[in-house]
């Protein structure tokens, strides 16, 4: 638009320049701000990511209460391929909240094997390829005591796989530990259980037989862990 000198009319060149200016300045202030917005958002997904690898990382052992179990005693009484025996359970909370499952068995001296049975079933099938061994703490109340301790696959009869350990014996690729009095802590490699499929583990279990005692007894196992790789 022109004046009638032919001019340009300096009030309207003023005016576009100064709302040129307020949208340049509107643009910057907006970037500004999605910036300001985005670094925080950024940062605080890498302190997650960073936080949950951290949280599995310092997982070294894993309780196999975590991964859903149910404990019971078999004996005789339960299963007549167990023979002359029985076998009642209690678990008692420790100080520190470990739990501790504490078997009172009696294998019965009538000439025929009896076996008595503390088993941990899984809710769901296990793959434990991940983890290297098996850890737990056996107090077996009475000097020279031995006990049978095993994994099983879905879809066995009986016991799969097992391992004697005792009180007063050297186990091969086992560590044992003498904590005090017939209290003994226990690491196992998975792969000393050469028959057992660690992909597809349904439940594990400790027992004691008439070819290790006869008569009464008790045994108690807590703190029981898998340890990764």
């Amino acid at each position: 638009m022109t004046n009638n000198s032919g001019k340009p009319n300096s009030k309207i060149v003023i005016a576009i320049v100064g709302a040129l200016g307020l949208i340049i300045a509107a643009f910057i202030g907006y970037a500004a701000t999605i910036k300001s917005t985005l670094l925080p958002i950024e940062a605080t997904q890498t302190a997650e990511v960073l936080h949950s690898a951290s949280a599995g990382a310092n997982q070294a052992h894993v309780a196999i209460e975590t991964m859903g179990i149910s404990a019971s005693p078999y004996s005789g009484e339960n299963f007549s391929y167990l023979g002359d025996s029985k076998a009642t359970l209690s678990t008692v909370v420790g100080s520190e909240g470990i739990t501790q499952y504490w078997l009172d068995y009696e294998i019965f001296a009538s000439g025929k094997p009896g076996q008595a049975v503390l088993e941990f079933k899984f809710q769901n099938l296990q793959n434990l390829i991940a983890y290297k061994y098996i850890e737990f703490t056996v107090d077996f109340i009475t000097p020279n005591t031995q006990v049978g301790f095993y994994f099983e696959n879905a879809n066995e009869n009986g016991q799969g796989d097992a391992i004697t350990l005792s009180n007063n014996l050297d186990i091969e690729s086992v560590i044992v530990t003498h904590l005090e009095n017939e209290r003994y802590r226990f690491q196992i490699p998975l792969d000393r259980f050469t028959d057992t499929n660690m992909s597809n583990v349904s439940e594990l279990g400790i027992y004691v037989h008439s070819d290790f005692i006869v008569g009464k007894g008790k045994i108690m196992i807590e703190n029981i862990s898998f340890e990764v790789q």
